[in-house]
């Protein structure tokens, strides 16, 4: 007897073993085949999952680089058409109520190398509109307009390489005391694009930035990653150089030049343009203090890369650029200002160039590159020497 039921007991295990194998198996076939779920080896490429949003006539598609402004996009509409939407992409826009008669699409770096991410401008009646679109190979993830045209102003938004986007609509406003014409910020928006592609909204900045301290000024700037600069620094020994176009150095680190963040000239340059200088050099004008990026910081300290451009009084088209890092306190002091790279202009009508190199870890090499009148006797050869060329003089590393 107690063999049968060791027997019946076995039986009915197996069974339920069996049911429970059944139901686990149509389980699984019924989770949704959504990006998170699908292995690596089954996943799409980008250009695939572009193909799915976007039609290319050569089946290939060239992302643009970050950061990128308002003013870049708008010259790359005037100049590059871009992709067409699919009709995947214009349903998307119609539910939106963004249903256009003209579409330009462009794509930009994932922000996770598994979701595609896509600028689209359009025109629908009079009004433009920029939006940015996520989209995986399953489905369109998330959308935001983060610009629009308005009247009597412009648009302006800048996309950082932390895929952070700040957008502003700065309207004509006129000043009757005064009798000028200036753009005011009306509004302003601030999102993140998060990895998995949602698209997240930040905050609406209530005050005027007049009104605003410094660290409430700083807080609405991502900070930029790094290495920065010129990673094959250490191994250039000489420049090609034109004495008639020194601003061909200048170095492809993005300027704010539409003051987005309110930074530009916040702090003055000729406070400290007499320490920095070398005394020998013969520019003695200046132009505005461009902001530029704001690096990881070291303790409280901020850390924010401006640039200006510096003249000769004799010759005042012919453009000096210059990178200086300074280092901020919570007060907005300046605690100390580097010059991490440009071009000089000095006694013998000679120049000078210095280029720089950040790394991951904040170690800072700068190299200093000089005509050939300038190099000391023992490095002269006159058989290698060329007028057309700067030759590396000093190579120094530190930390910051």
């Amino acid at each position: 007897m107690k063999k049968t039921c060791y027997l019946l007991s076995a039986i009915l295990l197996l069974m339920v073993s069996s049911c429970m194998g059944k139901m686990e198996k149509q389980n699984q076939d019924a989770t949704p085949i959504i990006a998170e779920n699908i292995p690596d080896t089954a996943r799409r490429s980008l250009p695939e999952i572009y193909s799915l949003y976007l039609k290319s006539d050569s089946g290939k598609y060239k992302e643009m680089a970050l950061p990128l402004s308002s003013y870049v996009v708008l010259d790359l509409i005037n100049k590059n058409p871009g992709y067409q939407p699919t009709d995947k992409l214009r349903d998307h826009l119609k539910k939106k109520e963004l249903e256009a008669a003209k579409y330009q699409c462009y794509t930009i770096p994932s922000v996770d190398n598994r979701t595609a991410v896509m600028l689209v401008w359009l025109a629908k009646g009079e009004s433009e509109y920029y939006v940015v679109v996520t989209a995986n190979e399953k489905d369109i993830i998330d959308s935001s307009v983060i610009s629009q045209s308005i009247e009597n102003g412009i648009i302006s938004y800048i996309i950082e390489d932390n895929f952070s986007i700040r957008s502003a609509r700065r309207m004509w406003t006129y000043d009757k005391e005064e009798d000028i014409k200036y753009l005011e910020e009306k509004d302003a928006m601030q999102y993140q694009i998060m990895a998995g592609g949602a698209i997240s909204e930040l905050s609406r900045r209530s005050k005027s930035p007049a009104s605003m301290s410094f660290k409430e000024l700083i807080e609405n700037v991502p900070f930029c990653k790094l290495p920065l600069g010129n990673p094959e620094l250490a191994s250039l020994d000489s420049l090609s150089y034109d004495p008639s176009q020194p601003n061909r150095f200048e170095w492809t680190t993005i300027k704010d030049e539409e003051n987005n963040y309110y930074l530009n000239d916040y702090f003055s340059y000729g406070e400290f343009a007499d320490t920095i200088n070398s005394q020998y050099t013969l520019l003695d004008t200046y132009d505005t203090l461009i902001f530029s990026k704001r690096l990881p910081k070291t303790g409280k300290q901020e850390l924010l890369l401006y640039y200006i451009e510096r003249y000769k009084s004799s010759f005042p088209k012919q453009k000096y650029p210059q990178w200086l890092l300074l280092r901020v306190n919570d007060n907005a002091t300046i605690e100390q200002v580097t010059v991490l790279a440009g071009a000089d202009h000095k006694e013998l009508d000679s120049d000078d160039h210095q280029l720089f190199f950040l790394d991951a870890n904040s170690k800072l090499t700068l190299k200093t590159f000089v005509t050939y009148n300038q190099l000391p006797a023992d490095k002269v050869d006159v058989n290698t020497l060329d007028v057309n060329y700067l030759y590396a003089s000093e190579t120094k590393t530190v930390g910051i």
